[in-house]
């Protein structure tokens, strides 16, 4: 694994500062030390305690020059049902190149040595540039996850309940069960008990691709998250859990907002998403937040989003979901079925990425 005076290698456990050091370099050299700090956390609850982590987590290839780490790429395991069976998935992580490096091909080689690693490797790329690379790694684009964003959002009762009654005329179709039929209440993730596994049951076989959101996968990724705190909105119909969305208040740069992470409801229970998206929006808004924004594939999630008032964000806000090395993947069946995709901010929110 040589190309001129560059050694790439598998990382060791002892190489884990190196990379996080390499990866602090495009911060402010004030901010570096507490970033490697706080990563420090991050990287073992991302790689170390993921519920998908094998012998060989972490799994990152390194770029040396001499004894210098000049660069690093690496996979994030992840249980995932991939049509119709469940496999271990790698979702790519940081691609982090030495400034003085760029342009000798070192992120091209540590590309190629990554994806020769693994089966099945996936990416949620936002700019033409690293799709181009990706692709040129061997990686296929398969589609597109939008975004979409919810500007100075104002809710009121009367309003929303006309908003509902226009929504289930809409869809012409006569239903036993009305939105006054669902208790919803906020609850912490660690709160979601096994009749969670239940709901997870029910919704798996509606989905051509996405990671396996069982019980432990939201504990690991919600509940034990070392920065971040995240709230759901539950519904539950006659005692049975119907309904989980996860909630998250984001702050950065100054600016606040919503997000509205993760959304898991059976096709059976349709005509709870509206509920569940007009009080998730209310929550913002009891804590004065009003913009929010989300991250789907399904276009009746995106048009349901849209009714309510959000819009696209610019196409360098969306996501390109490639995948590389599909052995005993159906890749046209993903192509043609990216409403059946479950791909969300729970994916990627600035942290676990794509």
């Amino acid at each position: 694994m040589t190309s001129s005076a560059i050694e790439y290698r598998l990382a060791k456990d002892n190489d884990r500062d190196a990379i996080l050091a390499l990866l602090a370099a495009k911060r402010d050299p004030g901010d570096r030390a507490a970033y490697v700090a706080d990563r420090t956390s991050f990287w073992n609850w991302l790689h170390i305690d993921n519920p998908a982590a094998d012998d060989e987590s972490p799994l990152f290839v390194i770029a040396e020059e001499g004894a210098t780490v000049v660069g690093a790429f690496g996979v994030i395991p992840a249980r995932a049902l991939v049509d119709g069976l469940v496999r271990t998935v790698y979702w790519t992580t940081d691609l982090v190149v030495q400034e003085e490096m760029r342009g000798r091909g070192v992120g091209k080689k540590l590309l190629h040595e990554v994806f020769g690693l693994r089966d099945v490797c996936l990416t949620g790329t936002m700019t033409d540039q690293a799709m181009l690379m990706h692709e040129r790694a061997g990686s296929r684009s398969i589609g597109l996850v939008r975004h979409l964003i919810l500007l100075n959002s104002v809710v009121s009762f009367s309003g929303f309940t006309v908003w509902l009654r226009n929504r289930y005329r809409s869809w012409k179709i006569e239903r036993e069960v009305g939105p006054e039929d669902f208790a919803v209440e906020q609850c912490s993730v660690e709160e979601i008990g096994d009749e969670f596994d239940e709901l997870w049951s029910r919704k798996a076989p509606e989905i051509a691709f996405g990671v396996v959101r069982d019980r432990r996968y939201m504990q690991w990724r919600y509940a034990e998250h070392p920065s971040n705190s995240y709230e759901c909105l539950i519904a539950r119909r006659e005692n049975r859990l119907c309904g989980v969305v996860v909630l998250r208040v984001r702050r950065s740069g100054g600016t606040t907002r919503g997000r509205i992470i993760d959304v898991i409801v059976p096709r059976s229970e349709t005509i709870l998403m509206p509920v569940l998206l007009a009080r998730a929006i209310q929550w913002f808004q009891s804590r004065g937040v009003h913009d929010v924004d989300a991250l789907s594939a399904d276009v009746e999630f995106q048009n349901l989003l849209q009714e309510w008032g959000f819009v696209n964000l610019p196409e360098s806000e969306n996501r390109h979901l490639t995948l590389n090395s599909a052995e005993g993947v159906d890749v046209n069946r993903l192509l043609s079925t990216s409403a059946q995709w479950l791909i969300s901010l729970g994916d990627t929110d600035n942290d676990v990425r794509l």
